[in-house]
């Protein structure tokens, strides 16, 4: 078994050390100081399921920011501070929210006076009348929930919401009509917390005097 590649005999590779003038052994020399050669354990970072399709980093990402957006939109609106409560109406049992807080009896007794005296005078003004009954009768459940009957005697519930205090009907009336007005919506805003229902009644009030202002 002699013989070697360029005499087309049979020679192992060991025994072939030159081939044309290029040494095998810088050669191999050469190669071994190269980089490492890539096997499958430096491949992790890209090896796929066969049937998953490829997901680049960014379509990636994309879809991340996508998933938390949808998240967000759906996760509860953080509430605000704990302003509220709830309470039932009397007949019908309807749920509904109040001013987390007790407005004094005097105060309810005050606002009472000046929204009866508006509607005694206008009640032909169906935008004022309506607009501040609507007001009146809110205060009426408020007080009920707020103040137990020994705080509040009969005598004075009645007055708070039948009332009347009558302008006169003289040229100033519209005038201290707006003001009465203005000063129950100021101690409502003095004695409860900003709310939804506390703003409800302010509108409410505001569009009363808008009506009172267009009848001058």
């Amino acid at each position: 078994m002699g013989g070697d590649v360029l005499s087309g005999g049979l020679c192992p590779l060991p025994v072939c050390r030159c081939v044309e003038g290029i040494s095998l052994d810088g050669l191999l020399k050469a190669l071994s100081k190269g980089p490492s050669r890539i096997v499958p354990a430096n491949c992790d970072r890209v090896a796929i399921d066969g049937h998953a399709p490829f997901v680049t980093p960014g379509e990636k990402a994309k879809a991340e920011a996508k998933l938390a957006r949808n998240v967000q939109r759906k996760a509860t609106p953080p509430r605000g501070p704990n302003t509220t409560v709830e309470y039932r109406l009397p007949l019908s049992g309807k749920r509904r929210q109040r001013p987390k807080a007790a407005m004094p009896v005097d105060a309810h007794a005050r606002i009472g006076t000046l929204l009866n005296g508006v509607l005694t005078d206008m009640r032909a003004s169906a935008g004022v009348y309506k607009r501040v009954d609507a007001v009146r009768r809110e205060l009426d459940d408020w007080v009920q929930c707020e103040h137990d009957r020994a705080a509040m005697p009969d005598a004075l519930f009645f007055d708070l919401d039948y009332g009347e205090n009558s302008a006169g009907g003289t040229s100033k009336a519209g005038e201290q009509h707006i003001e009465d007005l203005r000063l129950a919506q100021s101690m409502l805003m003095q004695h409860y917390p900003d709310c939804a229902p506390l703003r409800d009644l302010v509108g409410k009030i505001d569009l009363a005097v808008i009506s009172l202002e267009k009848l001058r």
